[in-house]
């Protein structure tokens, strides 16, 4: 998917690399509202255009710094496939995040 601000069209975030998908579970509010209600109906490998009024994204609070208040969004979504949840890759730790060597060092040294 890419995500871009509506009315500049200025991307804020996107996840386009097939290897490392975006994953997320249906009704779980993983996800904005209106990115979940604009994949109903859509097939494995299908895409879709989906705009995402502010109420169904992140309302008057926005997500800044990337998102200011009130913003629609626009998304472009390839569906990669749809399971049952048994079947998703394990997720890994972000580059930075807490843990691995770099952080037992640090811990370590303080």
């Amino acid at each position: 998917y890419t995500a871009r601000l509506h009315a500049t069209n200025k991307r804020f975030d996107h996840r386009t690399n097939p290897n490392s998908p975006f994953v997320f579970a249906l009704g779980q509010s993983q996800v904005v509202d209106g990115f979940e209600r604009g994949l109903e109906g859509l097939a494995a490998g299908g895409e879709r255009e989906i705009v995402c009024p502010a109420a169904l994204g992140y309302g008057d609070a926005g997500a800044l710094p990337k998102v200011p208040p009130g913003a629609a969004l626009h998304f472009t979504v390839k569906l990669l496939r749809v399971g049952d949840g048994t079947d998703a890759p394990a997720r890994r730790r972000a580059r930075g995040a807490r843990g691995g060597a770099r952080a037992a060092k640090k811990k370590a040294a303080a």
